[in-house]
């Protein structure tokens, strides 16, 4: 049985890496492609019947450098394992998304607000993300 009470995937990113920093690096299980794991890959989380608290999920293509197509399909499937592992690992998930599911919308925003479009493909893949979490 590992310690490790959370999963962080794309821990070595600006904010992945603060959160495993607050959390306490043996407290997280590290999930980022510089460091050869990848939150798509399901051999990549921990085993069955480790301790799992909670699945922090901040890992996705950002739009420099990367087509809409590959955005779209590594965010929404890294999610999609996302909440699988979580499933299997009884734990919480933290999905973290953008300000750029609203777009360039006037005024202050609701969450539960219509959203009638976003502002890029990365913003797209984060809120097809948000309503993965909702179906699960």
């Amino acid at each position: 049985m590992m310690a490790t009470k959370y999963v962080v995937t794309g821990s070595h990113g600006f904010i992945g890496s603060h959160l495993v920093s607050k959390l306490g690096e043996g407290n997280c299980w590290c999930i980022d492609w510089k460091i050869g794991r990848d939150a798509t890959r399901p051999s990549d989380y921990p085993k069955e019947g480790d301790q799992v608290d909670a699945i922090f999920h901040l890992a996705g293509y950002i739009h420099d450098g990367y087509h809409p197509n590959d955005i779209l399909a590594n965010n929404t499937s890294s999610t999609i394992r996302v909440l699988e592992e979580a499933r299997r690992l009884k734990a919480k998930v933290i999905f973290v998304s953008t300000a750029g599911v609203y777009a360039d919308l006037p005024g202050p925003q609701r969450e539960d607000g219509v959203l009638d479009f976003t502002a890029s493909t990365y913003a797209t893949s984060k809120r097809i993300g948000e309503e993965l979490c909702q179906l699960y």
